[in-house]
């Protein structure tokens, strides 16, 4: 044992007296060569997304009159009637007298000014273009405890299914007064809100629902046992159905602005018939609208004398001798269908001249001149005639739209008047249209020398 451990030391000390190596003696490291990738990678592929399909909005309206959308005494209870003894309990009471004028009938934009002042009631009508409503009360007959005191129907016509949109989003809850709005009612027709009132016992409750360009408002008066949401539900419902099975049409009754078509040159050839043949007549304007002459002193000539007078100062004369106006006429109508969105006022200034010649400068440099500052002229919506200007006017919640054409040596100046809902260029597009063809179709002459 002792022998072995002498030679394993022997060994460890010979090894740590080795000599090492010089460092001239040690070969240097090969370098690695650099290696190239020969791979390309693929270029990363974007894929396209094919293309959202986006339906066309169905913007289709009813054009019926609320009238016929109204609740019906077959849709309610048993129990119910119009009569103006039940709603008064058969009280000679004055209150009762008055509210029997209100039992049914329809409710025109001009009453829903009346009713909440010319302002608010007027840009109410702007915004949601309100054409006309419809109310029909309907009270309690003796003996039908069971029954709510009162339902009230109140369908309400606007021109596009914006209108009646906008008017649920911005407008229900402005007429409700200290009601409270609830949302435990279902959601019938295409938006439905509902509002509640309490006056000790009685309790009221207001529902209200779109469908296209209508909505339909149903007004209850009971108590909280005979109020039930089934009947709710169920009276809004059979409004709802009606309003579904109408027939639907174009948003609009007004054509597109017209396009004018240009008449063979005839030279200088004039119309020579006087201007009373051309000037606005309610057959020139669209059939239901019922158009009336304001007054006895709405339709008059309007003379060269009157111009001189009414413009001094040599103002007049130069005028006339300028454009060589010979006569004019001038009417004055006033609208007589109020279930319309249509100007309240139309006036229509018809002026014949010597020449075309003087007909455009008449629109060149005198359309114009008589008006005051408070006129803006704007871009026509078409071109009518030879040449067409524009001219608008506003205040408050009205607006006057003055369009101007001239035919040869005609030029007719038509103004609509009223809420700026109800006047839409596409109705005076089209008024002066038919004026125009009634120009167009009149016989020419050579100018006299």
């Amino acid at each position: 044992m002792k022998k072995k451990t002498i030679i394993f030391l022997a060994f460890i000390l010979s090894a740590c007296t080795l000599p090492f190596a010089p460092a001239s003696s040690v070969s240097s490291p090969v370098a690695l060569a650099t290696v190239t990738p020969s791979f390309t990678p693929a270029p990363t592929l974007t894929l396209t997304p094919s293309p959202t399909w986006t339906p066309t909005p169905d913007t289709r309206v009813i054009t019926a009159p609320a009238e016929n959308f109204k609740l019906l005494l077959s849709d309610l209870p048993s129990g119910y009637d119009i009569r103006f003894v039940r709603a008064c309990g058969g009280q000679e009471d004055p209150q009762c007298r008055l509210a029997s004028d209100r039992i049914e009938g329809p409710h025109l934009n001009y009453e829903v000014m009346q009713d909440q002042g010319a302002e608010k009631g007027g840009n109410y009508i702007n915004d949601t273009l309100r054409v006309e409503g419809w109310y029909i009360y309907y009270h309690n007959g003796p003996g039908y405890y069971y029954n709510p005191r009162m339902i009230m129907s109140n369908v309400i016509r606007f021109a596009t299914v914006e209108g009646a949109r906008k008017y649920m989003a911005s407008y229900s809850d402005k007429n409700v007064g200290r009601y409270a709005e609830v949302y435990d009612y279902l959601t019938i027709g295409e938006v439905a809100r509902a509002y509640v009132r309490w006056v000790r016992e009685t309790k009221y409750v207001l529902y209200e629902f779109s469908y296209r360009n209508f909505v339909h408002r149903i007004w209850i008066i009971g108590t909280e046992k005979n109020i039930t949401r089934e009947l709710v539900h169920d009276l809004a419902f059979k409004g709802f159905t009606k309003l579904q099975s109408a027939e639907l049409n174009s948003p609009s009754s007004f054509i597109s602005p017209p396009t004018f078509t240009p008449q063979p040159d005839l030279g200088e050839r004039v119309i020579a018939a006087e201007p009373l043949a051309f000037v606005l007549s309610p057959d020139t304007m669209p059939s239901g609208t019922n158009y009336h002459l304001a007054d006895r002193e709405s339709s008059s000539p309007y003379r060269n004398a009157e111009i001189i007078q009414q413009y001094q100062n040599g103002v007049g004369e130069e005028f006339i001798r300028a454009t060589g106006r010979v006569d004019g006429w001038s009417v004055h109508y006033k609208r007589g269908a109020n279930d319309m969105l249509i100007p309240e006022d139309l006036y229509d200034d018809v002026v014949m001249f010597q020449s075309a010649q003087g007909a455009q400068t008449y629109m060149e440099s005198y359309a114009d001149y008589f008006l005051n500052a408070t006129w803006n002229e704007g871009t026509p919506p078409s071109k009518i005639g030879d040449a067409t200007r524009l001219f608008i006017k506003s205040k408050g919640v009205y607006v006057s739209y003055l369009l101007q054409f001239s035919y040869r040596n005609y030029v007719h100046s038509l103004t609509a008047y009223g809420l700026r809902a109800e006047v839409d260029p596409a109705f005076v597009d089209m008024v002066a249209a038919t004026l125009l063809r009634d120009l167009q179709s009149a016989e020419l002459v050579s100018p006299a020398p």
